[in-house]
This record gives C-alpha cells, sequence and structure tokens, in this order.
C-alpha cells in the first residue's frame, strides 16, 4: 500500500492539484482573490494539456506519441532512479567524511538550522557554477 501511496503522491505532485483541490473541497473561495489561490489554479494547467496532449495523440495514433512515451518513461526512470541515488550517496558521503568533521554534533533543533543553511549554500554555489563552468551546466541543464 506504501507503493500506491507514494504513487499517488508523484501524480499529485507532477499535476500540481493538490491546493486548487483543497481550495475547491473546503469551499473557500476567497482564496482565489489571493496570489496564492490564483497560482493554486493556474499551475494544473500546463501538466493537464500534455496529459489532454498525449491522450488525444493516442486516440488519432498521432506519430508523435512515441516521443511522448519515450520522454514519460524517462520521467519516470529519472524519479525513481535519482532518489534513490541521491539517498544513496547521502549516506555514503556521511559515512565516509564523518571521521574528518571538525564539529562533531547530536540531533538538536539548532544544528539542524546549520545544517540546513549549509545545505543551502553548496546548493547555492551549485547551481552558480552550474552557469559559470560548462561542465558543470551539463549537469545542472538537465
Amino acid at each position: 500500500m506504501e507503493i500506491l501511496e507514494t504513487l499517488y503522491r508523484e501524480v499529485i505532485g507532477f499535476l500540481g492539484i493538490e491546493q486548487a483541490w483543497e481550495i475547491l473541497t473546503s469551499g473557500n473561495y476567497g482564496a482565489l482573490r489571493t496570489y496564492d489561490g490564483i497560482v493554486a489554479m493556474v499551475r494544473p494547467i500546463i501538466p493537464l494539456l500534455i496529459l489532454l496532449e498525449f491522450i488525444l495523440g493516442m486516440i488519432y495514433k498521432k506519430p508523435q506519441t512515441k516521443v511522448y512515451k519515450v520522454n514519460f518513461l524517462i520521467y519516470i526512470f529519472n524519479r525513481v532512479i535519482g532518489r534513490f541515488i541521491a539517498i544513496a550517496m547521502v549516506v555514503l558521503i556521511i559515512g565516509v567524511f564523518e571521521k574528518y568533521a571538525i564539529l562533531h554534533t547530536e540531533p538538536t533543533w539548532y544544528w539542524f538550522i546549520y545544517g540546513y543553511i549549509v545545505w543551502e549554500f553548496g546548493h547555492f554555489i551549485y547551481h552558480y557554477l552550474g552557469h559559470k563552468v560548462r561542465l558543470f551546466w551539463c549537469l545542472h541543464s538537465t
């Protein structure tokens, strides 16, 4: 059942309909007068149009549906494999470099804030270098 829950969250996340569905089911239409409410209703349009184009392509047997199938399967493959690789690399790097740590910490709230800031700064540097170094651009553009 956990697999079905994960699949459900992936579909909802891809379509971006969670916030719009929450607004519609709660009856809180006053939220549509805010910027976040408008974004929640507009965000699902592009993914739904992509799905509509894919379904119509399947119905009318257009040759472009082969391209859509390949792109869709690549998207799913990247999401699944990327998640496992990311988790495995974090565990591996922690295991390798933990003995060289300058600061040894306990899992307290303020160290989580520090860790988050360091993580975001590292991601910022990676992103910045992705725009400046050609080799990193190959990794950034995917």
